[in-house]
């Protein structure tokens, strides 16, 4: 274990100060046949650009914070003093879908000031939806409400509901609370508590990493027991749309592992004396230390071939002693590098197997392609979250 952590530690200290650009892309992911629709928000209001165009902004509105794109990219919904406004892309007036005077009246008999917590569009992109909390956190409900601005629809009460996530085709969604996940139609009907996790497992109020197979047959998620001194067990399981939770595969790791798309491998950190020891696991049973960082790192996501990784390094600027968001790209059996050509990016998104969508400092948005510069989509970003679709290309 020393041998490899001191050679790991090595190959870091290499990739850091050489000036390399990311891993070159293959033929066939530059072959990807589909353009980027990013939704984002300025100053002045909410904007969307489409790969091959200008930007170009969507209504005038201040104060507005987090963002949504449609699936399809026709419509896109944001928050504004706490409001949820939605407009489409072609045009038309932003139309206030969930207001003050409607969200207080979904406020507990306890009371309390109750906000929107989570909102997506649904696969099919005709609805929004949505989930509340108030200060003492989640309500664990689940609405959704149709883009023309008519009165939301209960699917599940407080206490049955919670964070969502759709499957590919948007016929299943898996829902999350209290330590178990259901899986439900996208309108409510025939829910199952398809998965429970151990008692007193430390998962959190927002639920695990759920990865929807492409076919949308199930999903895999990651299971474990009760937060212990040292590496734990933990269970890869494929939990099917119709039948029994089946076991893949197991390794020893901590809480926090990101599972591949393709179900195959995990990703997770074993932090230790001021050290973070980045580990990869795989369905085979193999275990590698990829690399040895300091105190100070995140994971991020895997690239949706299941090929590389986005990891997260805090590192001290040059000029100032003030840390910066770092990414570097990984990949198994190859040297991590510095994902992009800007001095921080954050937060940092694959778009495909090829071609990440960040935010710089200075509030902008930026494409990058692996082993090319990055482009500037657009600056003067109010805020540094945004979302993303893909359309075909014309």
């Amino acid at each position: 274990m020393k041998e490899r952590i001191l050679v790991a530690s090595m190959l870091l200290a290499a990739v850091l100060t050489a000036c390399e650009m990311p891993l070159a892309a293959t033929p066939e992911e530059r072959a990807a046949n589909q353009i980027v629709r990013a939704a984002y928000q300025k100053s002045d209001g909410p904007y969307i650009w489409t790969e091959g165009g200008e930007p170009q902004k969507l209504a005038d509105s201040v104060n507005t914070t987090d963002i949504c794109i449609s699936g399809d990219g026709s419509a896109v919904a944001y928050r504004k003093n706490g409001e949820i406004y939605a407009i489409r892309v072609e045009g038309g007036e932003p139309v206030p879908l969930l207001g003050r005077a409607y969200l207080d009246t979904l406020s507990p008999e306890s009371g309390g000031f109750i906000t929107i917590n989570q909102f997506d569009f649904s696969a099919d992109s005709r609805y929004l939806y949505f989930n509340t909390k108030v200060p003492d956190g989640q309500q664990y409900d689940l609405y959704r409400v149709d883009l023309d601005g008519s009165t939301p629809e209960r699917i599940f009460a407080p206490g049955e509901g919670g964070n969502f996530s759709f499957s590919p085709d948007g016929e299943w969604m898996t829902v999350f609370h209290t330590g178990e996940i259901v899986l439900v139609r996208q309108d409510g009907k025939d829910p199952n508590a398809a998965f429970a996790f151990p008692e007193n497992a430390p998962v959190g109020s927002n639920g695990p990493q759920i990865v929807w197979a492409q076919d949308s047959s199930g999903f895999s998620v990651v299971s474990y027991g009760a937060k212990t001194p040292g590496p734990q067990p933990m269970t890869v399981w494929f939990v099917p749309v119709q039948g029994e939770p089946e076991k893949r595969w197991a390794f020893q790791g901590y809480p926090g592992a990101i599972l591949s798309p393709d179900g195959s491998r995990a990703v997770y950190f074993d932090r230790h004396d001021g050290t973070t020891d980045v580990h990869i696991a795989d369905a085979a049973g193999l275990d590698t230390l990829y690399a040895s960082l300091g105190k100070s790192a995140d994971l991020m996501e895997w690239a949706p071939d299941s090929r590389r990784f986005l990891l997260n390094y805090y590192q001290y600027r040059e000029d100032s002693p003030a840390m910066i968001n770092v990414p570097y790209v990984c990949a198994p059996g190859e040297a991590l590098v510095r994902l992009t050509d800007t001095p921080t990016a954050y937060p940092a998104h694959w778009v495909d197997a090829r071609r990440v969508l960040f935010s710089g400092e200075d509030g902008r948005l930026f494409l990058q392609e692996l082993a090319n510069p990055s482009v500037l989509v657009d600056e003067g970003l109010s805020i540094n979250a945004f979302d993303f679709t893909l359309l075909p290309a014309e």
